[in-house]
């Protein structure tokens, strides 16, 4: 019973030492993902502005609004959506950890 104890309290203590690290890597994909959308609407805005050289009427121009305007808030909506989904998946591998499943072990659950 000793060396189950044991190793239960070992298996939770890796479970602890993996939990910052894996919040850190939370935290470093979804900066990474905003500074993707960041890269994506700036080559987006550069476009909007490339198109402003070739308007050549008042219709045209209200056109090319309206299409900036729809394109912004379809990334933004998508990339809150993704952020959503990024925290959502961490967030679930961070409450498998504490609850001492995928590889860390059982926990002291079977000797509470």
């Amino acid at each position: 019973m000793t060396h189950q104890v044991t190793a239960a309290l070992e298996q939770n203590l890796a479970g602890l030492m993996v939990m910052p690290q894996r919040l850190m890597q939370a935290q470093i994909e979804i900066l990474a993902e905003g500074m993707n959308f960041m890269s994506r609407r700036m080559k987006a805005q550069a476009a909007f502005l490339g198109e402003l050289g070739q308007v050549t009427s008042v219709a045209n121009l209200a056109q090319l609004q309206r299409n900036l305007v729809q394109n912004i808030s379809r990334d933004w909506t998508e990339e809150a959506n993704e952020i959503s989904e990024i925290a959502h998946r961490n967030l679930n591998t961070l409450v498998r950890l504490a609850q001492g499943s995928t590889g860390v072990g059982p926990g002291l659950r079977q000797f509470s």
